[in-house]
């Protein structure tokens, strides 16, 4: 069996670089191709999940809509610096989609997750 893509999960940690170098490298070992995906929680969905779903405490969910929406736009930021400096360090060409078989390459994918959605 022949490993042609790889999917990296990033969340915005230190922890993203280590998963990193060790997919790159893995890429590089095999000619794979790898995704590195970052998905964001939607705040409006995480908030019922934390005590904020009653209408009664309008104010504070926003506060926390507006905190979780800026701290998610951090740990992308952080985990996008982190996935252009693995290519750089390991010369992998950044594409849009998968390359062809057998070619080393990554794509960055960056979604808003919806919570209980299927």
């Amino acid at each position: 069996m022949h490993i042609r893509r790889i999917l990296v999960p990033l969340v915005g940690s230190e922890n993203d670089r280590l998963s990193l170098d060790v997919s790159f490298g893995l890429a590089g070992d095999l000619s794979a191709h790898a995704d590195a995906l970052f998905v964001r929680p939607d705040p409006e969905d995480a908030a019922p999940y934390l005590g904020f779903g009653d209408v009664r405490l309008e104010d504070m969910r926003e506060d926390f809509r507006r905190h979780a929406e800026q701290t998610g736009k951090k740990a992308a930021a952080k985990a996008r610096r982190q996935y252009n400096s693995g290519c750089k360090k390991y010369e992998i060409g950044k594409v849009r989609r998968p390359g062809i078989p057998g070619g080393l390459g990554a794509r960055w994918v960056s979604d808003v997750s919806a919570f209980g959605t299927n």
